[in-house]
């Protein structure tokens, strides 16, 4: 399916400096209504040690859960929402120009139930097929892990077999809980 749809207007929020010991140095936090159905939605763009930052995003009436981004919102228009959380990737990559971009397609839960599988979930899916349409191969490599649902992004400026490696080691060192079984609210 070819994009035709533009990515809601993003407003920055704030920063939020990190000070523990793992590679997450900030969050970039973001939000956006959507125009078609006036749901307020937030993006974290937590920037990570060696200029990586995983993007994370969820509904803002979600925002005390546990599980807020698992949790299908029925609001429809997720390729739009999807699309304006990726349009923030300009923007941290003229800040950070050696950036390099990370997704992990969480497990969706519906009535407190698990509905989906690690393996090629549905917001994998909406990432493999749209991220190369919004995202160059001219500057960025593309990297697909349909086992565990997960799109990178590393940026050519680095050696990228090296570059691709440190990133995996380091997500999975700072995000070995991301697909463990979640708690349910």
């Amino acid at each position: 399916m070819r994009i035709t749809q533009k990515p809601y207007p993003v407003t920055f929020a704030h920063k939020e400096v990190i000070e523990d010991s793992s590679d997450h140095l900030s969050t970039y936090i973001y939000s956006f209504t959507s125009l078609d159905n006036n749901q307020r939605y937030i993006i974290r763009a937590e920037h990570h040690a060696g200029d990586v930052f995983g993007i994370k995003f969820y509904a803002k009436n979600h925002e005390l859960s546990k599980s807020k981004y698992q949790i299908i919102t029925n609001y429809q228009y997720p390729v739009r929402v999807f699309i304006t959380c990726a349009s923030i990737i300009p923007i941290l990559s003229e800040a950070y120009p050696n950036a390099s971009f990370g997704f992990i397609g969480a497990r969706s839960i519906k009535k407190g139930m698990i509905i989906e599988s690690l393996e090629m979930n549905i917001r994998f899916k909406i990432y493999t097929e749209h991220i190369p349409q919004l995202i160059s191969d001219k500057l960025f490599e593309h990297y697909e892990y349909p086992t565990i649902s997960s799109y990178l992004i590393v940026n050519k400026n680095h050696d990228l077999d090296r570059k691709k490696l440190e990133i995996e080691e380091m997500f999975f060192k700072n995000y070995r809980d991301v697909h463990a079984p979640f708690a349910i609210d």
